[in-house]
């Protein structure tokens, strides 16, 4: 600072000075430091200093060390001057402090103003000399300590620390220095250690689920720490410098600003909890803010709360069914003493809650488990921490209850049982009712002996038996004879009675070994087990056999009725109980068709007839897709004029490699199975289009008869009731449709099928009465449903020329049917001597190869030329 002094008074006296020598006008005079900058100046000008030397308009000269330099030069005002230059001083860094005078070149002419030159040059020499000196002690003494003063500032603002070493002369900045690196250090230090708490508290924060929010007093979030984004409503870049308000739903922003109020006007914690819908899911949180001490400032910790929601709800519907749950529940410890029941145990065991607590569950025990029973179930809740089964447990007053109890063990987090919770669910009555189920389904409810579930169950096992012992099983297959009419007449109780009697009495007749059951309605299946021989089997039979013919007594009531019984063997009639079964049947059913009341053993002609006979059936079907039927046409004579007044169609099936097949081979199998609605509907649609093309050749009272099945009729289907309207659609009078039936059908078929041959006469159908006279008739029938013809059959016809009952039967039908207003059609005409006998007798139509076999559509055609 003295230096400083120094150099200021200096150059002020060094100013007064040039201004008493009476400088030349115009002339200047200054000082520049290493940089260039004028440091002081005469004529004075203090805005000048820290500019170039340039301001002047003079450029410096090139520095030759220290020597003085001159130079004429023009400045910026357009005066020409000597410029004379000179170093007077070098630092110790080879910087240079310059002396520069100019003076007017027009004003140095004179002897006085080179004089004065000269003076100048030796007063600023000496100047200059004073101004090293104190230009030195300034730089040494101030503006170097004041350098490192400022370098160490700036270090100190980038946190770094850089003590000065070098000794100072002058004691102020000595001192200052010292203080500020005292300063310096306490500063570091300190930042040092808020530094380190910073980086606790980040690691504090990072460590704990929170959000914290710094928020200012117009709610604009200053600060916030968060552990995870996951919990944030927006990106963390939408929340500094925003309102709390604005960065939350709307009743979110609600509970903010009613609870912050709260905060401010009681200036304690408070908490809320509130929920987000963040990236589709619903998350809990709890809020709690407080005010910061002397700022009007509010910390805000937000936690995700979830979790801690969901196992709240959880325990709470967990304490609920514990309470309301229909199943008892046990919670014991880790020894097995009992801590809690649910009031269903106390419902269900008449212990209450007081009684049971400290006990272990052995207070239940029935005493029907032994020892080994219940080590294994703590065996189990050891190794696996779950036993599940059933178990008979003791209530208070001593019932037995069939319970299912499920245990599982609780474990803490050091993988050590700590609990078990038990679920008893009494099952008694269930099991009861499983029993009953099963008995159900294994049982038949009219007899009690096993159906056929259990038949084929028992049989399998027996064909396993029979295989390792290589012995014989026979499948007896008993049906009873003629049961429908035992229904049909004393009706079906007595029916189900007599059920029961023969179920009994089969029991009776059989080894104790052997197994009887019910297969479906009459039908019974007696097996018989583990022979040595087959033959034994057949002393068992007779015995069945000789049993129905005992009477049964049903109300006092005796009732006489029979069995056919089908026998098969294993191995040789079939390798599965299926096949037992089917083969036995199909022997009952030759026992059937021996007479009933007999038995009958499986023979592979049985086997093959069946399996012709289902290879028939899925032929059937094909032919019709395949259009193998085929109508033929057989006439029907007038025997009176010998003309074609009638045919019949008659169906053949072009079998693709059996050739053409009769009705008769293929008839009663398309009976049975229905078939026969749909061939019969074909042949009266391919018999319409026939009709209506005989017609326009044979004449207008030209008639086409079409046998109808006893079954089509009591299927009474609803496109036989459309038949008159199809022939109307195509134009033909239903009169020109015959309907051939056998006398059968009326005395058996049912009030539907009846009616409906009732509503084909009402059309004006025709009917006619196939075979007569070969079974039994009730004329009441004929005449009720109008009967147009009767067909003798024709095993009347044939030996009518031989046999007089022939020509006495012939003769008594054809008189019968007139005095009736019938028609008389007689088949199987096939000699002369025939026809005549029957035009003698009076008949009006004729039928049989005499006349035309059965021949196809154009050949039926042809025979009108001849």
């Amino acid at each position: 600072m003295i230096a400083v002094v120094v150099a200021v008074l200096s150059l002020d006296w060094w100013s007064q000075q040039l201004s008493e020598e009476q400088l030349p006008k115009e002339s200047v005079a200054f000082i520049t430091d290493k940089e260039g900058h004028i440091v002081a100046n005469f004529p004075i000008d203090i805005q000048r200093h820290g500019q170039q030397a340039d301001s002047y308009g003079l450029k410096p000269l090139p520095t030759m060390g220290n020597e003085l330099q001159s130079n004429v030069v023009t400045g910026k005002d357009g005066i020409s001057r000597i410029y004379i230059q000179e170093n007077f001083y070098t630092t110790d860094e080879g910087e240079n402090i310059t002396l520069n005078i100019a003076i007017p070149l027009d004003k140095v002419g004179n002897e006085a103003a080179l004089s004065l030159l000269t003076n100048l040059l030796i007063f600023f020499t000496l100047l200059a000399l004073v101004s090293f000196v104190a230009f030195r002690d300034l730089t040494n003494n101030v503006r170097k300590p004041l350098q490192l003063l400022y370098e160490a500032t700036v270090k100190l603002k980038r946190g770094q620390y850089s003590p000065i070493h070098q000794d100072i002369a002058l004691q102020e900045l000595a001192m200052l220095a010292k203080n500020f690196d005292k300063m310096a250090k306490e500063r570091l230090n300190a930042e040092k250690n808020a530094n380190q708490k910073n980086q606790e508290l980040d690691s504090i924060f990072n460590a704990l689920p929170d959000l914290y929010f710094k928020i200012s007093d117009d709610d604009t979030i200053i600060d916030y720490r968060a552990s995870t984004l996951d919990d944030l409503y927006l990106p963390p870049e939408k929340f500094l410098g925003q309102k709390m308000t604005e960065v939350i739903p709307d009743y979110a922003a609600l509970l903010y600003r009613q609870n912050i109020t709260e905060l401010r006007q009681k200036q304690q914690i408070i908490t809320w909890e509130y929920s987000l819908e963040i990236n589709g899911s619903l998350v809990f949180f709890e809020a709690r803010a407080n005010t910061i001490n002397n700022s009007t400032d509010v910390i805000l910790v937000i936690r995700n709360i979830t979790r801690r929601v969901h196992n709240e709800k959880t325990l709470q519907l967990a304490a609920s069914v514990f309470e309301n749950s229909s199943e008892c529940m046990v919670v014991t410890d880790a020894n097995g003493k009992i801590l809690n029941v649910n009031p269903s145990f106390t419902a269900v065991t008449g212990y209450s809650r007081d009684e049971v607590l400290g006990h272990t569950p052995n207070i239940f025990a029935s005493g029907l488990h032994d020892v080994t029973f219940y080590e294994k179930i703590w065996a189990s809740l050891q190794l696996k921490g779950h036993w599940e089964g059933e178990i008979y447990n003791k209530t208070k007053h001593n019932e037995i209850l069939t319970e299912w109890v499920s245990i599982n063990a609780i474990y803490d987090s050091n993988n050590e049982i700590i609990k078990y919770v038990a679920l008893y669910r009494d099952i008694s009555e269930q099991k009861h009712a499983n029993q009953l189920i099963w008995h159900q389904a294994n049982f038949d409810h009219l007899t009690d002996l096993p159906n056929r579930n259990s038949l084929v169950e028992h049989l399998n096992l027996e064909i396993i038996k029979a295989r390792r012992n290589q012995t014989y099983i026979a499948t007896l297959f008993v049906d009873l004879d003629e049961f429908k009419q035992v229904n049909d007449t004393l009706g079906h109780d007595k029916g189900d009675i007599l059920l029961k009697l023969v179920s009994k009495r089969l029991l009776s007749k059989v080894r104790a070994d052997d197994f009887v059951a019910r297969q479906s309605g009459d039908e019974f299946i007696v097996i018989l087990g583990n022979l040595k021989q087959t033959n034994a089997a057949l002393q068992v039979v007779e015995q069945l056999l000789r049993g129905f013919n005992e009477p049964y007594n049903i109300a006092g009531e005796a009732i006489y009725i029979s069995a056919s019984i089908g026998i098969s063997y294993f191995p040789q009639d079939g390798q599965s109980s299926a096949d037992l079964l089917k083969t036995s049947d199909q022997a009952m059913y030759a026992a059937k068709a021996l007479g009933k009341n007999c038995s009958h053993c499986f023979t592979q002609a049985m086997q093959d007839a069946a399996v012709n006979r289902t290879r028939l059936i899925k032929e059937l079907h094909v032919a019709l897709e395949l259009k193998q039927f085929q109508l033929y046409f057989q006439p029907i004579i007038s025997l009176t004029t010998g003309k074609i007044v009638k045919a019949e169609a008659l169906i053949r099936w072009n079998h693709p490699s059996k050739g053409v097949i009769a009705p008769i081979e293929f008839i009663a199998i398309a009976e049975e199975t229905k078939f026969i609605n749909q061939i019969g509907e074909w042949i009266f649609t391919d018999a319409c289009a026939a009709l209506s093309k005989f017609k326009s050749i044979f004449g207008d009272e030209f008639q086409l008869s079409i046998n109808v099945s006893p079954v089509q009729l009591s299927a009474a289907s609803k496109s036989l009731q459309q038949w008159a309207d199809k022939l109307h659609e195509v134009g033909i009078s239903p009169s020109s449709l015959v309907i051939e039936i056998t006398e059968g059908v009326l005395m058996s078929t049912t009030e539907e099928s009846l009616a409906l041959l009732l509503s084909f006469r009402d059309v004006g159908i025709e009917l006619a009465l196939d075979d007569f006279g070969t079974g039994y008739s009730s004329l009441t029938y004929i005449r009720e449903y109008d009967v147009d013809y009767l067909k003798i059959d024709r095993e009347f016809v044939r030996n009518l020329a031989d046999s007089l009952d022939s020509k006495i039967i012939c003769e008594s039908i054809i008189v019968m049917a007139h005095k009736l207003g019938i028609k008389v059609i007689a088949e199987g005409i096939k000699t002369e001597k025939q026809k005549e006998l029957l035009i003698k007798m009076g008949c009006d139509l004729g039928q049989g190869y005499l006349f035309s076999r059965p021949v196809c559509y154009d050949d039926f055609i042809a025979l009108e030329a001849k």
